[in-house]
């Protein structure tokens, strides 16, 4: 391990010494190059040794208003500067062929003697470092090792394995890169105790690795390319490391040119060529990492859609989005540094750095609290573990012998086990990983909400003062305003699936089944008035923050809704009566009911109306106020009538004790029995026919149940009828014809006329 961590530190060394290295011709030549720019101290100097009087204005500029003329607000003052920006942008990027002799130049004149001698201590002074740095690095790193290989044995029993070995491997491995810092750092100061040239040089190129050793530790805690269990992105091993290797070549470039800007700031090469050193150090970077996205543009798109087959609309939206938006603020922000470092003395990186530092602690926070909620919920899910009662010591404490009980006392009874069963702590469990979804997502809420406020201090939108605090205040209480809104959504919504029926439980072809209950029927509509409400809090506080005087608008909203309440009373007849309707549970969502001869079962309820589903399909919708009488054929009970037809001189008793008997059969059947609310009998003899005599059985079950049972009595009650002997009445009609050999039209006319009859009793009996 030490030698391949070696071999890429000495590697980005060398890139850097070779670019150092793009000055020796000119050390050879010091005269050949052009001789840097006079400063205005010097030029006020040479002026005054002639004899000339230099008077200099140390007054300030008071500050020019936005929009007065000549100011930057103005047309032709942004004209101007755009002018200024293209003319010095031009004068740098030309210096840039004269780098290595203002470099050359610079090294001369680094110590003031004129001699590039103090090179050959800056070299093996670096390289000392170096070597002290990287065994003391690679020592830490190595203790750091065993932690990890630790962690990823015990990985299954660790909560959020991933997330966990990601933050712990990059801070192990920033200990390692301080570490590799600070002993180099020492052993610079040791040998070179004073300030110069050469111990800038060690210092810098120290600098510079560490950072790209810090760098590559978080993408490789993020890519892993050769421990796919513990990777963060949904990857495979050859395209995590191609990434990886490529981040590295950038990386290594960046960090070159950035070390390389900062040497000759510091050996004193001119201005000129140091800004040219500068928008290299930009320039180059954003173009490598602009291909790097381009390249695996197609990956980068699939981890953003995720791994469903079906992505929600915002991450399909972001991903066919987002590489404009990160080329379009790579590309602007560049231009932005660029134009900074041509037009003023202390250009700032925070358009470019200013990304990195929210991401860093954006997804710093976010996996922090991932590993605590992760840890803590994991415990209370095994405390309710713990507790389960488990199956075999129910059953041990049944089969156990009491103790003899005392003379004269009542025998002992069997203690139940302590604890609960699995079924109850079930729930529990569930509402667990509910309100663990809860908090994670307000953890990336929170995450999201602090990696923005980090950008638009670093980005300079926002000072740090009043304002800051201000605007803090309003984001901390929207922030709460939507947890509270998220906590209730996750409540409304979990209390809502508890209380669906079980699957199976009521279905009929009628859709008469028993309905939700009064809790799930009134969560919905609570649900809404809540999103409406918190939304319109949030609203108002978002107007308040931008300085809007939101009290004008809630009189507005007085007047209007007056108004709305003289010009839409049937709207608010719907409105009110449907409160009312509600209020006095009359109906339920799912239930079967009857408006005015609109049947359905109830399937949506908003504030001013409610829709029915007929078993056939159509969808009725009923506003509240129309409702005159409403029948519910889905509460508490129902009673199931079935008629037999029977033929005269069947003992009627005999029947009635069969059925009384099937009655108590039915009740101990294992499938149809407990869906029975009263057992199933005769009520006798209700009707006689001209062919049969109609006896009526009867039962009681909950509604909906009543098809499912029916089906079990039928099938019950043939059999029963077929192994007794008894025999279902036909229906026939007697027909007398006179004469007997009457023709044959006259019989299929009195044929006829006898199905006639039969069609008009059954549909009597139908109706």
């Amino acid at each position: 391990m030490l030698s391949r961590r070696a071999w890429s530190w000495g590697g980005l060394a060398l890139a850097f010494a070779l670019v150092l290295s793009f000055a020796g011709g000119a050390l050879a030549q010091p005269d050949g190059g052009t001789t840097p720019s006079p400063t205005l101290d010097e030029l006020v100097k040479a002026a005054r040794d002639s004899g000339a009087t230099i008077l200099i204005d140390g007054r300030t500029q008071p500050a020019a208003t936005a929009g007065s003329p000549g100011t930057a607000a103005s047309p032709s003052a942004a004209l101007e500067s755009a002018v200024a920006v293209r003319h010095g942008l031009a004068q740098t990027i030309s210096r840039i062929p004269e780098i290595p002799g203002a470099i050359g130049h610079a090294v001369l004149t680094a110590r003031g003697d004129g001699s590039a001698g103090w090179l050959w201590l800056a070299i093996p002074l670096t390289l000392i470092a170096l070597a002290v740095g990287s065994i003391v690095g690679w020592l830490v790193w190595r203790w750091a090792s065993r932690v990890l290989a630790s962690l990823e044995a015990r990985a299954e029993a660790v909560p959020a394995p991933r997330t966990s070995y990601a933050m712990l491997r990059t801070l192990l491995a920033m200990a390692a890169a301080a570490a590799f810092l600070l002993s180099g750092i020492a052993v610079i100061v040791v040998f070179v105790p004073t300030p110069g040239p050469a111990r800038a040089t060690a210092a810098i190129i120290l600098v510079a690795i560490t950072a790209y050793r810090i760098t590559i530790a978080l993408m490789t805690a993020v890519f892993m390319p050769s421990r796919p269990t513990i990777r963060l992105l949904p990857v495979d091993d050859a395209t995590a490391a191609r990434m990886l290797r490529a981040f590295k070549v950038m990386a290594a470039t960046g960090f070159a040119f950035f070390g390389l800007a900062l040497w000759t700031n510091e050996i004193g090469v001119d201005e000129r060529s140091t800004d040219a050193l500068q928008i290299l150090a930009s320039a180059v970077p954003i173009t490598l990492l602009c291909i790097w996205l381009i390249i695996h543009r197609r990956v980068i798109t699939a981890m953003i859609r995720g791994t469903s087959p079906r992505p929600n609309t915002f991450r399909k939206f972001l991903g066919s989005i987002w590489a404009f938006i990160v080329l379009g603020y790579l590309v602007i922000a560049g231009a932005a540094h660029i134009s900074q470092v041509v037009t003023t003395n202390n250009p700032h990186a925070g358009p470019l750095l200013a990304p990195i530092l929210a991401a860093i602690v954006g997804l710093s926070i976010y996996g922090a609290c991932v590993i605590v909620l992760s840890r803590r919920f994991a415990a209370l899910e095994n405390t309710l573990r713990a507790t389960i009662r488990p199956a075999d010591a129910l059953a041990a404490a049944d089969d156990a012998p009491l103790p003899p009980a005392p003379p004269g006392e009542a025998p002992l009874a069997a203690a139940p086990p302590s604890g609960p069963t699995e079924a109850e702590v079930e729930p529990l469990l569930v509402w667990q990983a509910r309100w663990h979804a809860l908090f994670r997502r307000l953890a990336g809420l929170a995450a999201i909400v602090v990696a923005i406020v980090v950008l638009v201090v670093s980005l300079g939108v926002l000072k740090l003062d009043h304002d800051l605090t201000q605007t803090l205040g309003y984001v901390v209480i929207l922030f709460a305003v939507w947890g509270v809104y998220d906590a209730m959504r996750t409540w409304i919504d979990g209390r809502m699936r508890d209380e669906m029926p079980a699957v199976g439980h009521g279905d009929s072809e009628d859709g008469m089944g028993p309905g939700s209950s009064r809790l799930a029927t009134l969560l919905p509509l609570l649900r809404n008035i809540l999103i409406a409400a918190m939304f319109t809090l949030m609203l108002t506080i978002a107007l308040a923050a931008m300085g809007v005087n939101v009290a004008p608008l809630f009189a507005g909203a007085g007047v209007l809704g007056l108004a709305i309440g003289f010009g839409a009373q049937t709207l608010i007849r719907d409105v009110f009566s449907g409160a009312f309707f509600l209020a006095d549970d009359a109906f339920r969502k799912g239930e079967f009911i009857d408006v005015g001869g609109v049947m359905g079962a109830v399937e949506k309820i908003s504030i001013r109306s409610f829709q029915l589903r007929h078993q056939n399909g159509p969808l009725h919708t009923i506003p509240f106020g129309e409702i005159k009488q409403l029948t519910n054929y889905s509460r508490d009970w129902v009673v199931m009538k079935l008629p037999l037809r029977i033929p005269y001189g069947t003992d009627v008793e005999r029947v009635r004790k069969l059925i009384k008997k099937l009655g108590q059969e039915l009740l101990e059947d294992p499938e149809c029995g407990p869906l029975f609310l009263a057992p199933l009998k005769s009520q006798g003899v209700i009707e006689m026919e001209d062919s049969a005599m109609i006896i009526r059985v009867k039962f009681m079950t909950k509604p909906g149940d009543q098809f499912v049972v029916r089906r079990h009595v039928y099938t019950r009650i043939g059999e029963l009828f077929d192994r007794e002997g008894i025999q279902f009445a036909h229906r026939y009609v007697t027909v007398r014809i006179d004469p007997p050999d009457a023709p044959a039209d006259q019989q299929q006319a009195a044929a006829a006329a006898a199905e006639q009859i039969l069609n008009q009793e059954e549909e009597q009996r139908r109706a």
